[in-house]
């Protein structure tokens, strides 16, 4: 497991970047986000629990999280606050959790659906099909630097529910042309998420037994 976070740590310290006049700054963000590390792989080992920041008295620990006869629990970290520091992202078939690592302590900065998936530009995209009538439902969330929740919510229709194309289409509840729909989520449907990297649950318990 460690080899695994070393792994990636290294892969986010070059794709970010880094500046040559500030060595002692740069050091610094470098131990920050090793110490986070040490502190996710406890977690993920089940050797710490978490609790979010608003109710520090529900403590949650990984087993809650993930149910270990499944083949669906996957992690990464990935820095979606544009804070500096990654956190660590769990993605199961029911939930998606964020955690966030700060002065040596994490907390849980956000809580989703299993539907949603991790992107590129470190916003989640929800994408569910549906039926009563034929439908797909996107959420595309974004978290800024405070952790505050932006949320985007649109939706297409075939309410005729046969083989025909979508004809009711919502952005933000409000009814819009195929046109208009397409323009105004062309942004969040073509962002894409190859550069995630995804490390598998499952076998990092085999590794670590």
């Amino acid at each position: 497991m460690r080899k695994v976070l070393a792994i990636v740590l290294l892969i986010f310290i070059v794709t970010t970047g880094c500046n040559s006049d500030a060595k002692s700054t740069k050091n610094s963000d470098k131990d920050k986000t090793q110490n986070c590390f040490n502190l996710y792989n406890r977690f993920l080992s089940g050797e710490i629990s978490v609790s979010s920041k608003s109710d520090k008295s529900n403590k949650i620990d990984i087993n809650q999280l993930f149910q270990q006869d499944e083949n669906y629990n996957k992690f990464t970290v990935f820095d979606c606050n544009h804070n500096g520091i990654p956190e660590l992202h769990l993605s199961s078939m029911r939930e998606y959790m964020i955690i966030e690592c700060v002065n040596k302590k994490l907390s849980i900065i956000y809580s989703g659906s299993g539907y949603e998936k991790l992107l590129n530009n470190g916003a989640l995209l929800y994408s569910q099909t549906g039926g009563a009538p034929e439908h797909i439902s996107y959420m595309f969330t974004e978290l800024d630097t405070y952790n505050n929740i932006v949320q985007i919510t649109f939706e297409k229709y075939n309410t005729l529910n046969d083989n025909s194309d979508d004809d009711l289409y919502l952005f933000e509840d409000d009814e819009v042309t195929k046109s208009e729909f397409d323009a105004k989520t062309n942004k969040y449907l073509s962002a894409e998420s190859d550069l995630i990297i995804w490390s598998d649950y499952l076998t990092f318990l085999l590794k670590n037994n």
